[in-house]
């Protein structure tokens, strides 16, 4: 048992710190919103508007990553998203060189290049980690994903930090060696976890899918618009209307993703004593309260406050909902995760493009504050569907388990 750790040691180093990068990369684009808006004049419709071929990309990268692994090798699929992620925060890094009437094409380039990475690469460890822990698989994506929160919350800090210092151009480019470096050691020596080809044993067909199966996805689609309205907005949300400054809004989305984090370390602990169905309803209600908080937050440290209390809320609503979707579902798992995730992508894109215009009509405050019927919304979709509660902290493992044996 011992000499099997050991030998998993280079594997979880190599998944974990990979997640961690992916973090940091994955919210880079949202960190910079504020500098693309004052140093480069890019307006809040032009900014959600990127945002659609980064998820589009993402989105069909997601649903077709399951058939990606049936016969891609996963330490090749982790090395293709890892290079271009890297392309993509270099091309960031490098925008102040760039002529002035390039600056759009190439903003849709590195759009591009974010969705497809993150899903590449995030398939890849998402996989990884479920075949580090094969008996407490659950367990590996909640700190996997806590992993990914910590790089989040470091992100901003880290564009806001060298901002204030005239070179915020070398937080993409630090990010860039960030993902490389695991990638890099990858591929000089290859750990276990990546020896083995992704998902051979499951056949993953997406004809006749049961209406359950689509419904489903609806609450994760909730939660999509909730999240990105939140985070994808935060920054200039809080320096274009609200007054505050750049490194105000940046510390608030930190603080988002350092609760995020700490909440989904918590939940692990909590569901071993209250049930999902129940644990994930007081979420959906706070996520509500947390917009109630945000839009009346007038001070930098009601600001943080307020974002921070809307991490903890948001932190565990994603296991929760892919945990109660495999306990209700007789689907491999990497069909149940890509569903999701694909659901959850277009939430995200939902609000990432349409909160620029609706809040140009009606107000960002409005806005906001109307935008706490959103979970809400995803709390009653959940509950109309009736989902069989999984055992606390089992049935979820059992069910992948069961599902990766086909």
């Amino acid at each position: 048992m011992e000499a099997s750790a050991k030998g998993m040691h280079p594997s979880i180093v190599t998944v974990y710190g990979a997640a961690f990068a992916q973090g940091a990369v994955g919210i880079a684009f949202a960190a910079t919103s504020g500098i693309l808006k004052t140093e480069f004049g890019v307006q809040e419709t032009t900014y959600g508007a990127l945002f659609l071929p980064m998820l589009g990309v993402a989105t069909i990268g997601s649903l077709c990553g399951p058939g990606i692994l049936e016969r891609a090798s996963l330490r090749g699929l982790y090395l293709q998203g890892a290079a271009v992620l890297v392309l993509a925060m270099v091309g960031l890094g490098l925008l102040p060189l760039l002529p002035v009437g390039t600056l759009v094409p190439a903003l849709v380039a590195i759009a591009v290049l974010l969705g497809a990475g993150l899903a590449l690469h995030g398939l890849a460890i998402n996989t990884a980690a479920m075949e580090i822990a094969p008996q407490a698989r659950t367990a590996a994506l909640s700190a996997l994903h806590g992993t990914l929160g910590l790089g989040c919350a470091l992100g901003p800090a880290m564009v806001a930090a060298l901002r204030a210092r005239g070179v915020w151009w070398l937080a993409p480019l630090i990010l860039a060696v960030g993902i490389g470096l695991p990638a890099f050691s990858t591929w000089l020596r290859t750990p276990r976890v990546f020896r083995a080809r992704g998902a051979r044993s499951e056949r993953i067909s997406w004809a006749g899918l049961p209406l359950r199966f689509h419904l489903f996805a609806v609450p994760g689609f909730f939660y999509g618009v909730s999240e990105s309205t939140l985070v994808n907005w935060a920054v200039l949300y809080f320096i274009g209307t609200k007054g505050l400054s750049l490194a105000a809004g940046a510390a608030a989305l930190s603080a988002f993703w350092i609760a995020m984090t700490a909440g989904r370390f918590l939940a692990s602990f909590v569901l071993r004593r209250i049930p999902m169905v129940p644990f994930c309803a007081v979420l959906f209600v706070a996520m509500s309260a947390a917009f109630c908080a945000v839009r009346f937050a007038r001070t930098e440290t009601q600001a943080i406050v307020a974002y921070a209390f809307a991490g903890l809320s948001c932190s565990a609503v994603v296991p929760l909902l892919i945990g109660l979707f495999a306990a209700n579902s007789d689907r491999p798992s990497a069909q149940v995760t890509a569903y999701y995730t694909a659901a959850l992508l277009a939430g995200i894109g939902f609000a990432s493009v349409g909160v620029g215009p609706i809040g140009a009509l009606v107000g960002m405050n409005p806005l906001f504050l109307g935008s706490a019927l959103v979970p809400l919304l995803g709390l009653g979709s959940l509950l109309l569907l009736r989902p069989r509660e999984a055992a606390r902290g089992i049935e979820p493992d059992a069910h992948i388990a069961q599902s990766n044996s086909r």
